[in-house]
């Protein structure tokens, strides 16, 4: 992303020559920038399906979420291979799972978007499986009310010390954990957060300690926290091997530039 976007990279892991580098590539933009000829241009790029999904949502905000995450996913991968924005087609497994039909040169390919009301997030890289989740950090909700259901007791005990000012970050990077390695494994919401259980670290990275037995072993995720605002969380999640290194680059890129790109238009004036 480069070529369109400031980047902001970050390595995970311990850093070695001699292994493998796995790049990630994670955009951030804002929905709200929108305006009526960008809408128009942007749902021109969806597929039939991805249209007629639009369509369905009755709330506006709902709609331009939607609208730009499906469109920030085409131009994030066309950025990377030799493919319009157009051209990409998407279905899904029998779980739920969402992947790359088209190109089917490109099979490997792993996905994940994420949005909320003033930010929408996308993910991908390719072989190994991915998930992302963005929250914005709500003062009005209550936390103390939610995080029974939220968090494992081994998390709830822990959270319960830490400093009163400090909860409601843990809290949010403990969801958005959770959110994010649910949708990387294909189940998101049908299992309960509550049945996983992360350790979050000062100086290291979270790591997964517990998780139902029918959804695979605990090792080989690895965990990237970030606040792309100062009243958001972002969680990424990935399945990684010790060979690898993780290289996530970080991006974001207004509306005004997504539009040019998906139109056609922004080589042109760079």
């Amino acid at each position: 992303m480069a070529a369109t976007c400031g980047e902001n990279s970050c390595s995970t892991n311990k850093p070695s020559d001699l292994t493998p580098k796995l790049e990630v590539d994670v955009i951030f933009a804002c929905p709200n920038e929108m305006d009526t000829e960008t809408t128009e241009c942007l749902f021109s790029v969806l597929d039939e399906s991805e249209k007629q999904r639009l369509k369905l949502f009755r709330d506006s905000s709902a709609q331009r979420q939607y609208l730009v995450a499906h469109v920030l996913l085409r131009a994030g991968l066309s950025a990377r291979y030799p493919v319009e924005p157009s051209t990409w087609k998407f279905a899904k497994t029998h779980s739920g799972q969402p992947y790359v039909s088209h190109p089917d040169k490109l099979p490997n390919l792993s996905f994940s978007l994420s949005h909320t009301g003033s930010l929408v997030a996308c993910a991908f890289t390719q072989k190994v499986r991915i998930g992302i989740d963005i929250e914005k950090i709500d003062t009005i909700v209550d936390i103390h009310d939610l995080a029974p259901h939220i968090l494992s007791n081994f998390e709830y005990t822990w959270w319960q010390r830490e400093p009163t000012n400090n909860q409601t970050r843990r809290f949010y990077q403990l969801w958005t954990i959770k959110e994010s390695l649910l949708k990387a494994l294909g189940y998101g919401l049908a299992v309960a957060p509550s049945q996983l259980c992360i350790q979050l670290q000062d100086k290291a990275a979270p790591k997964l300690l517990d998780l139902p037995q029918e959804l695979g072993s605990c090792e080989h995720w690895a965990f990237h926290l970030i606040q792309p605002t100062g009243f958001h969380i972002n969680a990424l999640a990935v399945n990684v091997s010790p060979g690898n290194r993780l290289h996530i680059n970080y991006s974001y890129i207004t509306i005004k530039m997504l539009h040019s790109i998906v139109c056609g238009k922004w080589f042109q004036h760079t």
